[in-house]
This record gives C-alpha cells, sequence and structure tokens, in this order.
C-alpha cells in the first residue's frame, strides 16, 4: 500500500560508528538512518479501546509503506516532536492471500 499524503520521518538509531575509543573499544552514537515514509495520525484519531482491554500510551500512530523497517531503540522525529517507539513494528497481512500493505508503529513524544 502506499499514501499519496504519506509524511517523511527522519529516522535516528544508535549504532556503531567505525571509530574506536582510546581503549580499542567501538564508539557508538546516534546516526541518521534512512528516513521512512509513512501516513501518521495522532491519538485522538485512533480507534476506541474496548471495555477489559489495556490501553496503549501513545501519541502517534505511524503506518509504514512495506518494506520499510523500524527498530524498538529507534527515535524517529514525527511532525517536528522527537518520538520513542512504543510498541515495535507489526506487519499486517491478508488473511486469505499473500497481500501485505504494510506496517503499523505507535510513538511516544519525548519531553525534554
Amino acid at each position: 500500500m502506499s499514501f499519496p499524503n504519506a509524511e517523511v520521518i527522519p529516522v535516528s538509531r544508535y549504532a556503531e560508528t567505525g571509530e574506536v575509543d582510546r581503549y580499542g573499544d567501538p564508539v557508538s552514537s546516534w546516526i541518521d538512518a534512512a528516513p521512512i515514509r509513512a501516513g501518521v495520525s495522532d491519538k485522538a484519531t485512533e480507534i476506541q479501546f474496548s471495555p477489559g482491554r489495556m490501553e496503549m500510551d501513545f501519541d502517534y500512530a505511524l503506518y509504514l509503506e512495506p518494506d520499510q523497517t523500524v527498530l524498538p531503540a529507534d527515535l524517529l522525529t514525527v511532525r517536528g516532536q522527537s518520538c520513542k517507539v512504543v510498541k515495535p513494528h507489526f506487519e499486517w497481512q491478508g488473511l486469505f492471500t499473500n497481500w501485505q500493505p504494510g506496517a503499523t508503529v505507535y510513538v511516544k513524544a519525548e519531553v525534554g
């Protein structure tokens, strides 16, 4: 599935830089990963939770296009806010076919 009005979401990933410190240990830091394209909805437009189900605390739901990856430790910049992943990448798939429309990721804005 491709969203005609998808937003480009910058992704920061904590990874090794390829350098070593003075003790010979690899150095890690936040690097800019490939941005993703996703449909974005805020919590107000999300479906209502049923009684007896645990409510998830999130600010945005991201609907990713197929073959895009978000790791649980990634930081995403959604509409100018730095966000952490609350619920990791959930791949959708058709029940009776191999149709894969994409994935859903829930994120929460960081304060501070």
